[in-house]
C-alpha cells in the first residue's frame, strides 16, 4: 500500500518482522517496523537509522561516523581486542562495546567473584581499595552489579542504614533464593576486603554480613528478556529512577546513547584519537551503510586502529566505567 502526503511519501510493506513503514522526506528516509499488522499511521512515529540502530531522533554526521566505526563488523573481526575506551582504571575493548548491540546481553571482560570464592587474587591484581574506595569514611552506599545465570541485577548496600537491597528489573520467584545466597556471599566478600577499615570507622562490631537483606519494590521493569544489563547500569547511574514511573524504555536509543556516552566521555583518554579514526575511516556515509565496509579504510587507518591496544592492561568490567 502506498500513500502520498504533500512532499512526504509513506510506503507500507509486509515483512517477516511485521509491518514496515518507510517515510521519505526531503531530510531523508525513515524506517519503522511494527510487530502488529494493524498500525495507526497517526500514532506511528518515524525512526532514523544510525549504524545498526533505529532511533527516534537523528544524530549528527560525526556521531553517525563514530557509531559506524564502533560497531563495524569487519573491524570487530580483525581488531576485537583493541581498546576503544580507556580511563584511569578501566578500559573497554571493541568486542565488549559490541555487547551494546540490540538484543545482545551487556557484558564485560572480567569476573570478580568466581566459583572458588577466593578474592585474594582479585584484591592484589585490581588494587580494589586504592582505585575505588580509598576513603571508606566518606562512603555511604555501594552499588554492586551481580550476574545470576544469564541475568544482571544490582545489590545496593547502604552503610549508614546497614541494609542491602536487591534491585531487579526482571523479578522471578524461581531466582530469589539464588540471588539471596549470592547477596550474602557479596556481603561476606566485602567483610574480607574492607573489614579492617570499616571497623576503624564504624566500630569493632561492624560486619557487612549482619546487614538486613531486602528487595527494592516499585522499580521500572524491562519489557524484554535481554536488557537486564542496561537496567542495572541505569539503576547505578540514576538511583532516583525508583520513583519515576513515567520512564519509557527504547532499547535501541538507550544502547546507542550509552555507547556514545562512553566513547565521547571526557574520562576516555583516547576519545580524540577514536573520533579522528572514525572520521578518517568513514566519509559521508548514508544510513544504509551501517553493515558495510568503511567508505575509506586505508592501511594507515588499520595500523592506527591496531596501535590503540599497545601497552594496555587487560580490560576490566564494562560496568565499572560508570562508577
Amino acid at each position: 500500500m502506498e500513500m502520498s502526503k504533500g512532499k512526504q511519501e509513506l510506503i507500507l510493506k509486509d515483512s517477516k518482522e511485521g509491518l514496515v513503514m518507510i517515510q521519505s522526506t526531503a531530510k531523508g528516509m525513515h524506517i519503522q517496523t511494527s510487530k502488529e499488522k494493524n498500525v495507526n499511521l497517526k500514532s506511528t512515529q518515524p525512526r532514523f537509522l544510525a549504524g545498526p540502530f533505529s532511533v527516534p531522533t537523528p544524530f549528527t554526521e560525526d556521531e553517525k561516523k563514530l557509531i559506524l566505526y564502533l560497531f563495524d563488523d569487519k573491524l570487530a573481526e580483525m581488531y576485537g581486542l583493541d581498546v576503544v575506551v580507556r580511563t584511569e582504571y578501566s578500559s573497554i575493548t571493541r568486542s565488549s562495546m559490541r555487547s551494546l548491540l540490540l538484543r545482545a546481553w551487556i557484558d564485560g571482560d572480567q569476573v570478580v567473584l568466581g566459583d572458588s570464592g577466593d578474592l585474594n587474587p582479585y584484591r592484589r591484581a585490581s588494587r580494589f581499595q586504592e582505585r575505588y574506595m580509598p576513603q571508606l569514611e566518606t562512603c555511604e552506599k555501594i552499588y554492586v552489579p551481580v550476574h545470576c545465570e544469564a541475568h544482571w541485577y544490582m545489590l545496593v548496600i547502604d552503610i549508614l542504614r546497614q541494609t542491602a537491597d536487591i534491585w531487579d528489573s526482571l523479578e522471578s520467584l524461581s531466582q530469589r533464593e539464588k540471588m539471596i545466597n549470592q547477596s550474602l556471599t557479596i556481603l561476606a566478600s566485602l567483610d574480607f576486603l574492607l573489614l579492617r577499615e570499616a571497623r576503624l570507622r564504624f566500630g569493632s562490631n561492624f560486619n557487612f554480613l549482619h546487614f538486613q537483606l531486602g528487595r527494592q519494590t516499585g522499580l521500572p521493569q524491562q519489557p524484554n528478556d535481554f536488557d537486564c544489563g542496561y537496567y542495572t547500569l541505569k539503576y547505578m547511574d540514576n538511583p532516583s529512577i525508583v520513583a519515576d514511573q513515567s520512564y519509557q524504555h527504547d532499547s535501541d536509543y538507550a544502547r546507542i546513547l550509552l555507547a556514545l556516552y562512553l566513547a565521547q566521555s571526557p574520562l576516555n583518554d583516547i576519545r580524540h584519537k577514536l573520533m579522528q579514526d572514525a572520521s578518517n575511516g568513514y566519509g559521508k556515509c548514508s544510513a544504509a551503510d551501517s553493515q558495510r565496509a568503511p567508505c575509506k579504510q586505508t592501511s594507515e587507518l588499520r595500523k592506527a586502529a591496531r596501535n590503540i591496544n599497545l601497552n594496555q592492561t587487560p580490560s576490566e568490567a564494562l560496568l565499572k566505567t560508570l562508577l
